[in-house]
């Protein structure tokens, strides 16, 4: 099934083999010009949509940076995936669910119908639906319960959105450390219900218990929480699975991520850290960075709205 949605490349780094995804959506960088009206008639077509859906894309692409890197850890597999794909604007972790079966492919559906769907224009809330019910109906065929924490971020221009389900997180730097997302746990549920103090949490059995992952049976559907802000020049946001924020404090990761160099040499140390910090799970992060000038909210180019279209008698391509 997967491999008629795209293509995996195994790429090899200093610590271990890592799976990047690439998107190969067929899409060419040459634009095939829309066919236009005959020479007699005198009204101009105009794809609104497609243009400001371009305006945007191009905008993205010229605002943030990233860098990202994962590590198998002292597990034997990679349960980890994660999906860099500024085309669509979008930056995804994915982190099998443990004590659950096949938690590497639980975490590559995840992955892959995520990015496929997103970058071919669906929702993200419609695309992880889509993404539970693939693993839960792959899980039901094997006789097993399968599962998947994820964490992503959609940008545009100068907003960006974070969706989760689960124990990865996102981090806002700028400066100082800030906690985007809020586990779905046992622990965090108690912590939120006052009957566990965060330092209780920390050693407590139930701080890996999941409540909420795409996939598992438990849940006939999810729904990811989600928070939107704009970009603050010189921001930077931290994508990651629980191998790293389970085992590097808060303050070793804002003291990494304020160091000297570049983001890649920031994503190696955090997993650096991590692994000597005995860290007993797969490792992954991805860093996101806005510039140090941020563009102005008015665009350069404006779209005329429909009734100053239909008052030049431009057609807008609606069909």
């Amino acid at each position: 099934m997967l491999d008629t949605l795209g293509r995996l490349s195994t790429i090899g780094t200093e610590r271990a083999s890592r799976l990047e995804w690439i998107i190969d959506d067929g899409s060419q960088e040459s634009k095939t010009a829309r066919p236009g009206p005959s020479s007699q008639s005198r009204r101009k077509t105009l794809d609104i949509e497609s243009l400001e859906r371009e305006i945007i894309q191009r905008r993205c692409l010229m605002f943030c940076t990233y860098a990202a890197g994962t590590d198998v850890g002292k597990r034997d597999i990679n349960q980890d995936s994660y999906v860099c794909h500024p085309k669509s604007n979008l930056w995804l972790v994915a982190d099998g669910v443990g004590g659950l079966a096949m938690g590497e492919t639980a975490s590559a559906i995840t992955s892959y119908t995520l990015a496929r769907m997103i970058s071919s224009g669906e929702g993200v809330n419609q695309a992880i639906e889509t993404t539970h019910a693939i693993i839960r109906e792959f899980a039901d065929s094997c006789g097993v319960n399968m599962g998947a924490a994820l964490v992503l971020v959609l940008a545009k221009g100068n907003l960006y959105n974070i969706f989760w389900a689960g124990d990865c997180r996102a981090y806002l730097f700028d400066g100082s450390l800030k906690p985007l997302t809020r586990d779905h746990t046992h622990s965090q549920f108690l912590i939120d219900a006052g009957h566990l103090t965060e330092e209780e949490a920390a050693t407590d059995s139930r701080k890996d218990g999941i409540t909420k992952a795409v996939g598992i049976r438990e849940l006939d559907s999810v729904e990811a929480d989600r928070i939107s802000d704009k970009w603050q020049a010189g921001q930077k946001i931290l994508l990651c699975s629980d191998g790293l924020s389970g085992y590097v404090a808060d303050e070793d990761i804002c003291a990494i991520l304020n160091s000297p160099g570049s983001d890649q040499d920031r994503v190696d140390q955090l997993i650096s850290l991590a692994l000597k910090q005995d860290s007993l799970d797969n490792i992954t992060a991805i860093i996101l960075s806005a510039p140090d000038t941020i563009p102005g909210d008015d665009d350069d180019t404006k779209i005329p709205d429909k009734s100053v279209l239909d008052n030049l008698g431009v057609d807008r391509g609606e069909g």
